[in-house]
């Protein structure tokens, strides 16, 4: 009676999903009724190990699944930092060479670095010293000061030529005295 009141547990618990009930349940009705089990005996035990085997595998695919993304998000944080590392490098670089050669650069070249140092430090802002984005302020005012064109003259300025000197030498200067 104990033994069919055994077999029935397991076969509710294996049913139910519960893998605790059915994992203890399994051990205990192995320990005792492994030999001379009726057809019926071996089929729920068979029908609970299967259960318990198909939980497992759910379990560790879960788990793989969970191992898979925390490593797809490690890749992405690693990816980002090292980024973030090459884009500082750059920034760090680019100064260094407008510091150096920013005088006598071509306006279109120095232009086209400043326009990646403002992209960059976008980027990487947080990471970039107090000095090095005032340097990054100066150089895009400087490249905006120097882009003005040189032809722009204040509104009202008369745009006559003045008259050179060797004209007022022919100028009649006699006064009738």
């Amino acid at each position: 009676m104990a033994r069919q009141e055994m077999f029935s547990r397991l076969s509710d618990a294996a049913a139910g999903g519960d893998v605790q009930e059915t994992r203890g349940l399994l051990a205990h009705v192995n320990a005792i009724a492994a030999h001379d089990r009726t057809d019926t005996e071996t089929q729920t035990a068979a029908a609970a190990a299967a259960f318990l085997a198909g939980a497992l595998r759910e379990q560790e695919e879960t788990a793989r699944r969970l191992n898979a993304a925390a490593e797809a998000k490690e890749e992405a944080r690693r990816r980002t930092a090292w980024e973030k590392a090459n884009a500082v490098s750059r920034v760090r670089t680019t100064l260094r060479t407008l510091r150096r050669n920013g005088r006598t650069m071509l306006g279109t070249e120095k232009g086209r670095k400043v326009a990646m140092l403002a992209d960059l430090a976008d980027k990487v802002g947080d990471q970039l010293t107090r000095s090095e984005i005032n340097q990054i302020k100066a150089w895009k005012a400087r490249v905006q000061r120097e882009r003005k064109p040189a032809t722009e003259l204040p509104v009202g300025r008369n745009h006559a030529p003045e008259p050179s000197p060797k004209s007022d030498r022919n100028r009649n200067t006699d006064t009738g005295l």
